[in-house]
């Protein structure tokens, strides 16, 4: 019996440790994804904002009508999305420099929404770890990735 109550406390801590670890890979592939599946279509949408007459399935009225469009499909693929789950959208004209790094900046995409252009999605989310070891220390462990798509 004291074998037993030395050893279960390091076994529970090392499998609830393997159950984090691979919700965080779960979620890490998540986020690539949704932020893939809404650079793509932040590209697609850029190049119709405002147009008038609309020739697109969908055209946005306004930059901020296509951020809400890409919010919209990154919520839908990333699977249980905590509230703090955040989109940023940014377009660049063709040759321009592609932002890198944390940005935390939307831009009008009307002006810049020409083919050639890149349309570039970040998608920051906050995972909260369920091992009350690492729960401590880590209350929210901060993700994000990004991706950038030229605008047909």
């Amino acid at each position: 019996m004291v074998e037993f109550a030395l050893v279960m406390p390091l076994f529970f801590a090392l499998v609830f440790g393997i159950v984090d670890g691979s919700r965080l890979v779960f979620s890490n592939n998540s986020l690539a994804q949704a932020v893939r599946e809404a650079a793509r279509l932040a590209a697609v949408q850029a190049s119709h904002v405002a147009e008038v007459p609309c020739l697109a399935p969908t055209c946005p009225a306004t930059s901020s009508v296509l951020v809400d469009n890409v919010t919209a499909s990154a919520m839908a693929v990333v699977q249980g999305a905590q509230p703090g789950l955040v989109v940023y959208v940014t377009c660049t004209q063709a040759g321009a420099t592609v932002p890198s790094g944390a940005w935390t900046a939307h831009n009008d995409c009307a002006s810049s929404n020409a083919a050639g252009g890149v349309v570039s999605v970040r998608i920051v989310e906050q995972i909260s770890p369920i091992t009350p070891i690492l729960a401590i220390p880590f209350p929210l462990i901060p993700m994000s990735a990004s991706s950038s798509m030229t605008i047909p």
